[in-house]
């Protein structure tokens, strides 16, 4: 791997002696990518180390130069210490408390009852992540929800490959990754001003090229364009095993960057292709006012927030501004021309329940609850859910430690539940819904969206 042969080289030894300033910014840029790449391949082991290596050189870094971004840097080592806490600390432990239990996050290939052949042929090219909750725990430009959908939609990689950049297992805290999965770009656009001093130039990149932008720029680096990636011959030259989904993730954009991007998204799926758009946002107005031209009237009713750019007349009238830079479910319509999955994690999931399907091409929205049993600082319950309903159960339940034995078991019956979700959606599901469980991705998340209705509907 890159990064690792960089470090086994010693590119930057010496940057000491030299006294030279710039030269160990770049060092620090270096370890900050390094350490989200490691975050994308979920190994422990060596975030931890990179996490150690890295205070001590902007303890060094500002000692020797008293440079004046050195509380920036520390900033950044802050979010990486408390991200890698908000991601391992929900996992329990055994009863000794040395370990974390083991755990995978990603897709898992395993033999599984095959949905329904009623022209169920979509397969899921194209994601769009947003996430806009700005006090939920984040690294660089990647929030807990977006990095928990972000792993979702990744196949597990074949444990025979070579072992992860380091040459060495993850442990279970984080469940080891040995290789990166080809086939996908993540391609992070930020809708805000970088707050760290740009260590958010990293590339959240999951087995593809990607960059991010910054200040509301999407600066895409090294990105294969849609249109070079053969899809169809990437899968005939590696049967048995499908590409992941090209995803775009956009850290608080505004209104105009989510349609530019979900545009592109919809443009470049072929014809069993499907667009996922996932949205993790504080919820707009519940409340339209007759004031504002009888926009509720035509589906402009509220929907998830986004980034506001207030200007003009509309600064002057909050109810107007909160119009103008919300999602409604109007403004996804278009959209639906094509296969659409919708998922909404945000306090106003409710406004996107009568979304209508006016292009009769299959349409699933699937909502969060609007309240919880729980509160939880490892992100939103519902997108742990569909992350992983196991750890998501654990923190409802407040289970922290339990014996290997026990977690076996509840793995296999974690595993059940979903084979009989699987079967009952099969018997009991409308043909819209079964027209989208003929992926693999989008039936993991239908059915982990029924298991977390389940459970928290027995909390509440």
């Amino acid at each position: 791997m890159f990064y690792d042969a960089i470090r086994e080289r010693s590119y930057f030894k010496g940057e000491q002696e030299v006294k030279n300033s710039a030269l160990m910014i770049k060092k620090l840029r270096y370890y900050a990518r390094f350490i989200m790449v490691c975050l994308q391949m979920n190994n422990a082991p060596m975030m931890l180390q990179l996490l150690e290596e890295v205070k001590a050189l902007i303890d060094i870094y500002s000692t020797t130069f008293n440079p004046v971004d050195k509380m920036e840097w520390s900033l950044v080592v802050k979010e990486m210490a408390m991200f890698m806490q908000a991601v391992c600390s929900p996992v329990p432990s055994n009863h000794s408390g040395t370990a974390s239990l083991p755990v995978s996050y990603r897709l898992v290939a395993r033999r599984r009852l095959r949905p329904e052949k009623d022209g169920s042929k979509f397969r899921l090219q194209e994601a769009v992540i947003v996430g806009n909750r700005p006090t939920q725990i984040k690294f660089s430009e990647l929030t807990l929800d977006m990095y928990y959908m972000l792993q979702m939609l990744e196949r597990e990689p074949s444990t025979n490959s070579k072992e992860a950049a380091t040459g060495s297992a993850a442990t279970p805290a984080i469940p080891a990754a040995t290789e990166t999965a080809e086939g996908s770009t993540a391609v992070i656009a930020d809708g805000s001003t970088a707050d760290t001093p740009e260590a958010p130039e990293t590339a959240a990149d999951t087995g593809g090229a990607g960059a991010v932008g910054g200040k509301g720029k999407a600066a895409i680096k090294d990105k294969v364009e849609p249109n070079e990636r053969d899809k169809d011959t990437v899968e005939k030259e590696r049967p048995g095993r499908r590409v992941n989904p090209h995803k775009y993730v956009l850290y608080q954009p505004n209104f105009s960057q989510i349609q530019v991007y979900l545009a592109n998204a919809f443009r470049e799926i072929g014809e069993q292709g499907c667009v996922l758009l996932y949205l993790s946002s504080e919820g707009a107005s519940t409340e339209v006012p007759d004031t504002t031209n009888g926009a509720a009237a035509h589906g402009y009713i509220g929907g998830i927030a986004t980034a506001r750019r207030s200007s003009g007349e509309a600064a002057k009238d909050r109810s107007a501004e909160q119009l103008i830079n919300s999602v409604h479910p109007a403004d996804l319509v278009p959209y639906t021309r094509k296969p659409f999955f919708l998922v909404v994690e945000s306090e106003s999931s409710w406004a996107y329940k009568d979304m209508p399907n006016l292009f009769n091409q299959p349409l699933l929205c699937l909502l969060s609850p609007t309240e919880y049993p729980i509160t939880s600082s490892s992100g939103s319950i519902y997108t742990f859910f569909l992350h992983s309903p196991i750890v998501a159960f654990c923190v409802v339940s407040q289970i922290t430690s339990m014996a290997a034995e026990q977690w076996s078991e509840l793995e296999t019956l974690f595993i059940e539940f979903e084979d009989l979700a699987l079967e009952l959606l099969n018997t009991y599901a409308s043909s819209q819904v079964r027209k989208f469980m003929g992926d693999d991705f989008l039936r993991q998340i239908v059915i982990r969206h029924v298991l977390c209705c389940v459970l928290l509907d027995l909390h509440l």
